[in-house]
């Protein structure tokens, strides 16, 4: 194995190498991940359990195909199904420069994915796990990263309880290059993962025994040894909601005034995520707008929001939902909303599209399981209709209208009814443009000193009853929404 490029080489020449015990001929050593491995040190004790996370993700990647077709997509990793999947672990390569530290000690890589087909190296990744509390290092990662660049490693991958919006937006800094692609995930969105392909939809795993395999997976990574677990406090609300309140929240703030509440709030919305996903079984995704490339740029977007209008903001796409969910919290006045926008292409007449409005409310609550828990719910919805031409839009919260049953039963709502609403006499030739449905609704039973806890529990609880109750129910021309399944527990 002259060639330090690993790609340029056979598989059997790898693995030759790797089995080669001559320390004047050997160029890569590793060991090849086992499932079941001896994690026993020489001081006879159980080895971190970072060990044990590595192992069974990298083999379940080699074992489980829609596992691996899944995580490869997010990754946007090549996926082909005959193509071999080889895994190793403490992977140091002996020839090259770049595989040692200053000291001369050599680099190990916690993973290496080898891609093989026909006996030839498709690709090569590399992996940095970490777990508990532990941290990416982006020191470490730099030297890992011209190691990989200079050995032909195509992608980075890290791996820890550390959230990003995105597998792109690092939750770290690095020099990055076209060379190697970085990306980065988290442990609890993995385990989100592996739910959704034991779930009843279109994502099944096929394969009764790699379905078996994938919910001992989940069982082991439940476990409360590895301290995966969901978001639980949005930290840094407390100090920034005095500092909005005392008017001492400023374009001129540095970045660094705001980190810690904006880092907690892309961990809850990456976490709110992969909780919506467990309990639909639909990969739920959050939108990022464009120009958002970096986690820094991520932060500054927040940043901006919360100058603006005391406000932060995250929108979720779920497949097959009419629209997606935009929510917010308003730090100022302490509430949170949430909507979606009614899509209904076939007609902008404003008595075709309020009868249709009044039609979708009626199947939301026909469909709703408790009646009664949805009736509580109501108090807090709006209806937002903006006509066109018009220079403002008309908000209705549905507790104003005394009677909201005869309301969307009744064949009055029509586009008269709206227009007395909206004090116009003429509604035949009026259009409307779009019609949100959403809720707002005050953080309630908080003091000072736990709104950090309150507030996620609060705002989580509000999203899943907003798509329980309203969005899973809203009519569009499309696949039916995906439904909350029963089955599912989501954690208080």
């Amino acid at each position: 194995m002259a060639n330090k490029k690993i790609t340029t080489k056979g598989f059997d020449e790898l693995i030759a190498d790797l089995n080669n015990s001559s320390n004047t001929a050997k160029v890569i050593q590793g060991k090849e991940v086992r499932l079941f491995d001896n994690f026993i040190n020489k001081n006879k004790k159980i080895d971190a359990s970072e060990n044990i996370l590595r192992n069974v993700f990298l083999k379940s990647l080699c074992l489980i195909t829609e596992f691996r077709k899944l995580i490869f997509k997010e990754l946007d990793i090549n996926f082909r199904q005959k193509d071999n999947n080889h895994v190793f672990s403490e992977v140091s390569f002996l020839s090259v420069p770049e595989g040692s530290n200053k000291k001369g000690g050599k680099f190990k890589l916690d993973g290496l994915l080898i891609i093989e087909r026909n006996n030839e190296i498709i690709d090569a990744i590399g992996f940095e796990f970490k777990s508990g509390k532990n941290k990416i290092e982006p020191e470490q990662i730099d030297n890992y990263l011209k190691l990989a660049k200079a050995v032909g490693i195509s992608k980075f991958i890290t791996i820890s309880n550390e959230y990003s919006s995105n597998p792109k937006l690092l939750p770290y800094s690095v020099k990055t290059s076209k060379a190697v692609n970085v990306c980065h995930l988290s442990w609890n969105y993995i385990l989100g993962m592996a739910n959704i392909l034991v779930n009843d939809n279109d994502t099944n795993i096929e394969d009764i025994d790699q379905k078996n395999l994938m919910q001992e997976v989940i069982y082991l990574f439940n476990s409360p040894a590895f301290e995966i677990d969901n978001f639980k406090v949005l930290k840094g609300l407390k100090d920034i909601r005095s500092k909005i309140i005392e008017e001492k929240i400023t374009a001129k703030s540095k970045i660094e005034d705001y980190l810690e509440l904006l880092d907690s709030w892309i961990q809850e919305e990456k976490d709110l995520a992969v909780q919506l996903s467990v309990m639909l079984g639909v990969r739920v995704s959050i939108k990022i707008p464009k120009e958002v490339n970096s986690m820094d740029s991520r932060r500054e977007q927040l940043k901006k929001q919360l100058i603006d209008s005391k406000e932060l903001k995250s929108e979720y796409i779920i497949p097959n939902a009419i629209d997606t969910i935009k929510t917010s919290y308003n730090i100022l006045n302490n509430y949170i909303s949430m909507y979606v926008t009614l899509k209904d292409k076939s007609s902008s007449l404003v008595n075709d599209r309020i009868i249709y409005l009044r039609e979708s409310l009626k199947d939301c609550r026909k469909y709703s399981k408790d009646f009664s828990s949805f009736d509580d719910f109501i108090q807090y919805l709006f209806i937002e209709i903006k006509i066109k031409k018009a220079k403002e839009s008309k908000k209705i919260y549905l507790k104003d209208i005394i009677d909201y049953e005869s309301f969307i039963d009744s064949n009055k709502i029509n586009g008269k009814w709206f227009m007395n609403i909206y004090k116009q006499d003429q509604y035949k030739d009026k259009e409307i443009n779009e019609i949100k449905i959403g809720l707002t609704k005050p953080i309630e039973n908080f003091k000072k000193s736990t709104i950090e806890k309150i507030f996620i529990t609060q705002y989580e609880h509000l999203v899943f009853n907003f798509y329980s109750f309203i969005v899973e129910h809203l009519k569009k021309n499309t696949p039916k929404a995906p439904s909350k399944n029963e089955q599912t527990i989501i954690a208080d």
